[in-house]
């Protein structure tokens, strides 16, 4: 996880869509992020509001959802590297 470059932005509260303001880990710029609870959201859910990390407050859909991304990013890219065992020295040309 990246570290906090001190940096504060807009937050959406995960689950009663309350906007807050917080450190920024994710480097939003244009969307406010959705993946932290509300200090109040995160207190009745007895999560600490200050360990919150996007990837610690992913749903069980989502962690799903990414691993599968993982696992085609890795299959694409051992298809890639099959495909071009002989261009060990490939470089791409500049555009």
């Amino acid at each position: 996880m990246k570290k906090w470059t001190g940096a504060y932005v807009c937050h959406v509260c995960k689950d009663c869509n309350t906007a807050f303001v917080a450190e920024d880990y994710t480097n939003a710029q244009d969307m406010p992020p959705k993946w932290r609870y509300c200090p109040d959201c995160a207190k009745e859910k007895g999560i600490d509001y200050k360990k919150q990390t996007p990837k610690l407050n992913r749903t069980p859909e989502e962690n799903e959802r990414y691993k599968k991304l993982g696992e085609r990013g890795a299959a694409n890219l051992k298809k890639f590297l099959e495909r071009n065992k002989s261009d060990k020295d490939f470089i791409p040309s500049e555009v």
